[in-house]
């Protein structure tokens, strides 16, 4: 059977053989990726308040908004922190920041117009929540329990103890006392009298997932969610090693809470049913005094005199004036972005979709620092976007496909949309003036865009019960199916579709065909990446997988790389040079969710949830160019193949005779090996190195510099070994 390649002739000469033995599992941070940028917007987690300074997290941005007139809130500090933000606290002129996979960052807020990261600390396991008294930090670290840090030195802190009490959501401190809220509804009571020696004083049942804890001398509210019920329990802690159960308060059919405390007022973030007041002067009655709905998820609270500051998640934070508490007022808010979806990139311009926000514009002249220049909120949840010309086609789970003009990107406009019936559209390709849309309940559309302002349906096949996702070489469009797998369907005549052939896969939810057209690359949920033959639509087969650690969302396939988004693992690149042989060959963990990925060159364009953009680099490919590119004169011509594995062959040109010095040496300049050390003819040589060091043992993966001494010139190149 014939097989033909597409690829750019810079990647021909130099990624001509498979690039590595797959990688399985994470060995780190990353492997051949590296972060270029990052737009952290995103929801709105925690909030603790100072006077009329509110802080609050939007996405991996820790924000500091002057509220002192709350209908015109101003931000006047903000700061970028690896990891979106979970949890908040203040002590003293620094922030306490719980940055869900990156650990406690310390933040010296003393000048808030210019907040500085001075220290931070891995806490093991994804912190939660913090909370913070005198020089001490205590975090909620999941499964590592509360991990406690002595933070006096803010550039160095360092922990004194650890509490083993089980996968902990919530943590409070308040005198000698600390509150760790357990996933198992379990509320534990520690003593920190001395905190490099925590003791575990006893526990008690606190009916949920216990989500916000506050204290005060004599008792705990615990904020926690239970099956449709949002609950609030107080616990009397007079003596601590005996915890009893004083009152409870209940929101039905309620989701989520957190939870604010001031006097004998606990404002109690209730998810989707907003804030409610409630008298605790008589903690075996607790009764409501006020309610207010909030646009989006209540999920914090911080109190500042009559103003309640609420973290609404998806809609920031709410400024509520609890003056009369019998009428709670919402009288301010600032907005944050939501959820990150997917991305598409063109030139300078990234466009990113928010399932809470709609379409979002950015501008990457310098892609470490994304500038937002325009946005467009769409009615429903955005699931994906795609570009053709001067048009976003962007899937819409309730709204269908939307239709935007992008010609002037700081001003995207909606010029026309498609109703896919009772489906929600879940991705979108263009192709030939025709959009084909996988509308997940109603089938594959395909749809007339000729005239964006007037698109016109053509034909609609509905194979299966779910259509997630599409590509299409013409004249056969291929859907993922879910647990039905691949299916290829025959749209030369675009009004009447039919099925051409099927592939049961494991659980398909995006599909690319590679550029020879001969394979289908499934981004497989559970069974990772799949290639399928599909030289003979009516009978696709599998040949291929290659497992990744999480579940794969979304693929992506550019020249010899597939990338493929998956949930908890990041972003997976595979090699796909020699299908159906393939192997991963690099990998970024990012903090949240990959839901989407676009590829742009070497740029790759992640939409990671509640971390929202990140900007990542493919070494391998950016090296390759790195090398191809070296400006003449020079004296070594690169190698190839490069990256490699076992050996590449490194070539120079030597203008006339003379001793030839040609080493190796690793990235920090570290001696390997020599290749060659005589005397040379003037003209082009090759040296083959086998990836062994000078007493012949293999060398690790990495980057490697070769440098060439021939007389009183010198010259170096990059080489990349991978295994």
């Amino acid at each position: 059977m014939r097989r033909h390649r597409i690829i750019a002739p810079i990647l021909l000469v130099l990624l001509a053989a498979p690039l590595a033995a797959p990688i399985t599992a994470d060995t780190g941070d990353s492997a051949n990726l590296s972060l270029t940028g990052h737009w952290a917007s995103g929801p709105c987690y925690s909030v603790v308040t100072d006077g009329n300074l509110v802080y609050l997290g939007d996405g991996a941005i820790v924000r500091i908004i002057d509220f002192s007139v709350p209908g015109a809130p101003v931000v006047v500090g903000s700061l970028t922190v690896t990891g979106y933000v979970r949890g908040l606290a203040l002590a003293g002129n620094r922030l306490c920041v719980a940055s869900h996979l990156d650990g406690l960052r310390i933040v010296d807020v003393s000048n808030p117009t210019a907040p500085v990261e001075v220290g931070s600390i891995a806490t093991g396991d994804t912190a939660l929540s913090v909370a913070a008294q005198g020089d001490h930090a205590y975090v909620a670290a999941s499964g590592d329990g509360v991990r406690i840090y002595d933070i006096s030195n803010s550039a160095a802190p360092f922990e004194v103890d650890q509490v083993p009490v089980g996968y902990v959501f919530s943590v409070a401190v308040h005198g000698n006392l600390a509150y760790a809220g357990e996933f198992s509804s379990r509320l534990h009571v520690i003593d920190v009298t001395n905190p490099t020696s925590a003791s575990p004083l006893a526990e008690i049942d606190c009916h949920g997932i216990p989500y916000g804890i506050e204290a005060d001398a004599d008792h705990v509210y615990v904020a926690a969610t239970g099956s449709s019920v949002a609950q609030m329990t107080i616990i009397d802690v007079a003596n601590p090693a005996v915890p009893f159960e004083a009152g409870r308060y209940s929101v039905l059919f309620a989701s989520g809470a957190g939870i604010g405390l001031a006097g004998d007022t606990v404002y109690l973030t209730a998810g989707d049913d907003g804030l409610h007041l409630v008298d605790v002067s008589n903690p075996a009655s607790p009764s409501l005094i006020g309610q207010v709905d909030t646009p989006g998820w209540a999920s914090d609270a911080s109190i500042a005199g009559s103003t309640a500051f609420i973290s609404d998640r998806d809609h920031g934070v709410r400024a509520i004036d609890v003056s009369t508490p019998a009428t709670p007022v919402e009288i301010g808010a600032f907005e944050t972005a939501g959820k990150a979806s997917d991305v598409a990139a063109h030139g300078p311009h990234v466009y990113l979709v928010d399932r809470s926000e709609g379409l979002r514009v950015l501008h990457i002249g310098n892609p470490a620092q994304p500038v937002e220049i325009g946005s467009l909120e769409t009615a429903g949840i955005p699931l994906h976007i795609t570009l053709d010309g001067d048009h976003a086609y962007i899937s819409d789970d309730t709204g269908g496909l939307l239709i935007v003009d992008i010609s002037t990107p700081s001003a995207p406009a909606l010029v026309g949309t498609y109703d896919v019936g009772n489906g929600a559209a879940w991705k979108c390709v263009v192709d030939g003036g025709l959009a084909y849309v996988a509308a997940q309940a109603s089938g594959l559309h395909i749809v007339d865009v000729s005239n964006p302002a007037a698109p016109v349906g053509l034909g609609v096949i509905e194979p299966t019960t779910v259509t997630i996702g599409v590509d299409v070489r013409f004249p056969h469009a291929y859907i993922a199916t879910g647990s039905p797998g691949l299916y290829i369907i025959d749209v030369s005549d675009p009004a009447a579709p039919t099925v051409a052939g099927f592939e049961d896969t494991a659980n398909a939810r995006d599909v690319e065909i590679d550029p020879s057209g001969d394979f289908a690359l499934v981004a497989d949920g559970t069974g990772g990446l799949a290639a399928v033959d599909v030289t003979d639509p009516a009978n696709p087969f599998q040949v291929n997988s290659v497992p990744v650690p999480d579940y794969a969302r979304e693929v992506d396939v550019d020249g010899v790389f597939a990338y493929v988004a998956t949930e908890d693992s990041g972003l997976r690149m595979i090699d796909v040079s020699s299908l159906p042989a393939m192997s991963e060959v690099g990998f970024y963990d990012t903090a949240d969710e990959a839901f989407g990925v676009h590829v742009d060159g070497f740029k790759l364009f992640v939409a990671d949830d509640d971390d929202g953009l990140l900007i990542l680099t493919n070494v391998l490919l950016q090296m390759s160019v790195d090398v191809a590119n070296v400006p003449a004169p020079t004296l070594l011509k690169g190698a190839a193949p490069n990256p490699f594995n076992p050996q590449t062959t490194v070539r120079f040109t030597l203008p006339e005779a003379g001793h030839v010095r040609l080493s190796v040496h690793d990235a920090r300049g570290m001696f390997v090996a020599t290749l060659v050390d005589e005397v040379r003819p003037a003209g082009e040589h090759g040296v083959n190195w086998n990836g062994r060091d000078q007493q012949g043992r293999e060398v690790g993966s990495g980057v490697y510099l070769v440098r060439l001494q021939a007389g009183d010139r010198h010259d170096r190149a990059k080489v990349a070994l991978v295994r």
